[in-house]
């Protein structure tokens, strides 16, 4: 990105004298508000993600995120940095129509109405809007003039529907235009909402104070939204792909502001509200095998002293060790044939830039082999959390129906004991993560 165009973070702001340079953000239900002080040619921009919690107290990074903080926020800093509160003039972009409140209101037309009023009480008047529709935004504000530049886009915009394959075999598609396909399909599965609405309660606090295990815990039960965080946090934008390999990871390595900013997005900018369709239902039992094999497989893992990486490797190659089934959960209503449910998994774990041990793992759990010295490897532990979460009976109609158990694993990781000894262990383990519904979903 050219340095003159300074990027706008997801409940953050930018002031700029600049007067070569533009402030840029991309929102969806977000709203953006863009100042300008054309006199002394001084511009800010704040990217609001809630209308606000006024029953809530807030430290002063967290005030961005919100309409009844952010937006005094800019203008005091506005002010700070020269401009005139009489000379403002206000453009307005964003908030579109695709994440509900509990109570089934629009967010992103509360966003637009709460930044409105607040406007309203400071006299600023809004000379530029771009607001609303099922649509998101690329924005870009000119500091010097303040001219106000905003590209709409569809989510389902990336591609034609005559570029599909057919089930029947005619007209087949590329390899690139499959992957794309399938990834498009991939991202429009919304998070659990209730799930995102713990999230970001988890996340909205003094970043001093948020409980990271309890945040990671969250992000675990719900297999899309654990998919768009590594997505997001292995993409070229954060400048890692290829790294991040499990939560705690994300958050040793971006920073807690970053590993913070990467869970609201999930969270946010991928809800569309309403009630969950038939692909958010039935990835929820996936979710819930997929956890208990995670917790499961990095429990044995810790049991047979593995080094804490190792441990969170584990956990994240467990959690995704079904993602197959999830792409051909989305690809059932689609004009693409079914493709092999390891081969379909690994593939989408490549595109989104996983590390190479992870893929590894999620593609030889069904067939696991020890390292050369005979030790466990991460397939291995994945393997052991698949077979004894199904044991247990959390299972999903997406997995494979069979799935044999092998003893030389088994061996080699420390279980040496009848299995029907671990059970308890690990349902005693399981409900002290608080996840006994794992157990009981119903």
């Amino acid at each position: 990105m050219d340095s003159r165009i300074k990027m706008v973070p997801v409940g953050e702001y930018r002031i700029s004298n600049d007067k070569n340079a533009e402030l840029f953000t991309i929102t969806a239900s977000c709203a953006a508000l863009m100042l300008h002080d054309s006199k002394n040619h001084i511009a800010g921009m704040v990217h609001i993600v809630l209308p606000g919690r006024r029953k809530r107290m807030r430290e002063g990074t967290r005030d961005a995120y919100f309409a009844d903080t952010g937006v005094p926020l800019l203008i005091r800093g506005m002010i700070e940095h020269g401009a005139d509160l009489e000379n403002l003039k206000a453009s307005l972009a964003g908030g579109g129509s695709f994440l509900n409140d509990y109570k089934g209101s629009d967010i992103g037309k509360k966003n637009v109405e709460a930044v409105t009023a607040i406007l309203g009480q400071y006299r600023i008047p809004i000379v530029q809007t771009d607001t609303g529709g099922q649509t998101g935004r690329r924005i870009s504000l000119n500091v010097n003039t303040g001219r106000l530049t905003v590209q709409s886009f569809s989510r389902c915009q990336t591609g034609d529907r005559e570029f599909w394959g057919s089930k029947s075999g005619h007209n087949k598609i590329s390899y690139n235009i499959l992957l794309k396909k399938i990834m498009l399909l991939i991202t429009e599965i919304k998070p659990d909402y209730p799930l995102a609405g713990l999230v970001l309660d988890a996340v909205h606090c003094d970043i001093n104070e948020i409980d990271w295990n309890y945040l990671f815990l969250l992000l675990g039960r719900n297999l899309p939204l654990a998919l768009h965080v590594f997505r997001i946090a292995n993409s070229p934008y954060y400048g890692k792909p290829g790294t991040i390999s499990s939560f705690e990871n994300a958050l040793r390595v971006l920073g807690p502001a970053q590993f913070r900013r990467i869970c609201v997005l999930a969270s946010v900018m991928r809800q569309s509200g309403g009630h969950p369709g038939r692909l958010e239902k039935t990835a929820a039992g996936l979710s819930r095998h997929a956890l208990a094999s995670a917790l499961t497989a990095r429990h044995i893992a810790e049991k047979s002293g593995m080094a804490p990486m190792v441990q969170e490797d584990t956990f994240t190659a467990a959690l995704f060790h079904g993602i197959g089934g999830l792409v051909n959960l989305v690809i059932q209503d689609s004009e693409i044939s079914s493709i092999d449910y390891i081969r379909s998994g690994t593939i989408i774990l490549s595109a989104m830039k996983m590390p190479d041990s992870i893929i590894s793992a999620v593609a030889s759990h069904e067939y696991p082999v020890n390292d050369k010295h005979g030790n466990p490897t991460i397939a291995s532990f994945v393997h052991m959390g698949c077979a004894v979460s199904r044991l247990l009976g959390i299972t999903s109609d997406l997995e494979p129906p069979v799935f044999s158990l092998c003893a030389e694993i088994c061996k080699s990781t420390g279980l040496t004991y009848e299995l029907s000894c671990i059970i308890p262990e690990i349902i005693h383990m399981l409900k002290s993560y608080g996840v006994r519904d794992l157990l009981d979903p119903d």
